[in-house]
């Protein structure tokens, strides 16, 4: 119906915070809502319980009582419409199964260690045709002494935790793939680029350098489409005179930038295509990219149509 869903957090006293998905219209989709922090947004999926005519979901109620407190930094659902959060407070990938009937299903933790240690802090998701989860680690930005970032994958055929890149990355946030999972890009943003994981058929993933930027704060948000990359750069808000702020870019198919354009806002940390037959390959019809001003709690969306590329 074009709505969407977005997470986030409230902060409250005593630095607690309460964790959110909540729906959002397509008329107001300019407002993060709720008085919770805007972090992520994927298009809502038919029937999800995240209707715009029922109330939010507050994760920290859903955990039961001995959880205070979340900050779901990314959000997304699989093909039975179950949903996933990547909770940075908590160090751990949650997950909920689709409701059935009046009874709310209990949110669980899905992984939350790698050989008997804890994540750093999962930031971005995303899932391949064939159910397998990808997802970045690392810990928020200005954290000193801690290790770098990672890369994991968690198969849909045995449910195993495996590395992709481990404690090698210099603040991974974004991550997509294309639908066999063949090819998975990974935006590290302290490094101002993005990498790309390609899979041999020994099942091994090797990874390069696909772009670099220069200038700005680095590639946050990472979307793919037949090929090509939608990526949000972001940049800080007052932090250099001369910046010009946020942009989306556009990658081609080999790695080079085909187009740039200004974004509406500076804070740029996730974007998701939304709208028109965004589930299937197809044209660019009525698609446009979700994206999320954390500096100014809004979510934009910009038209494809604009970026003038056939996607």
């Amino acid at each position: 119906d074009g709505s969407i869903v977005a997470s986030g957090w409230a902060d409250g006293e005593a630095g607690t915070s309460k964790g959110m998905v909540f729906s959002v219209q397509t008329p107001n989709s300019n407002n993060g809502g709720g008085g919770a922090l805007a972090q992520a947004v994927v298009p809502r999926r038919a029937g999800s319980v995240e209707d715009p005519s029922k109330a939010r979901l507050v994760v920290d109620q859903t955990m039961g009582p001995e959880i205070e407190e979340s900050k779901p930094k990314a959000l997304l659902y699989d093909e039975e419409g179950a949903l996933f959060v990547a909770d940075v407070k908590r160090k751990c990938v949650l997950s909920r199964p689709q409701p059935r009937g009046d009874q709310e299903p209990l949110v669980q933790s899905l992984v939350s260690e790698y050989e008997g240690k804890q994540l750093q802090g999962p930031t971005a998701m995303c899932f391949d045709e064939n159910g397998t989860l990808y997802f970045t680690d690392s810990c928020e930005v200005g954290v000193f002494g801690a290790d770098k970032g990672s890369v994991f994958t968690v198969s849909s055929e045995d449910q195993m935790l495996r590395p992709l890149a481990l404690k090698c990355l210099n603040y991974p946030t974004g991550i997509a793939c294309d639908p066999t999972g063949q090819l998975v890009y990974v935006a590290e943003t302290s490094a101002n680029r993005v990498l790309r994981f390609a899979r041999r058929l020994n099942g091994v993933y090797y990874s390069s350098v696909y772009h670099t930027f220069t200038g700005g704060f680095g590639p946050t948000g990472i979307v793919e489409r037949q090929g090509m990359l939608f990526v949000a750069r972001a940049d800080l808000e007052g932090a250099m005179p001369q910046s010009k702020g946020g942009s989306v870019c556009v990658i081609g198919t080999d790695g080079n930038l085909l187009r740039e354009v200004p974004a509406p806002c500076t804070e740029i940390f996730a974007m998701n295509l939304v709208g028109g037959n965004v589930l299937q390959e197809g044209g660019s019809e009525g698609l446009e990219l979700a994206v999320v001003d954390s500096g100014a709690n809004k979510i934009w969306k910009i038209p494809v149509s604009d970026l003038d590329v056939e996607a």
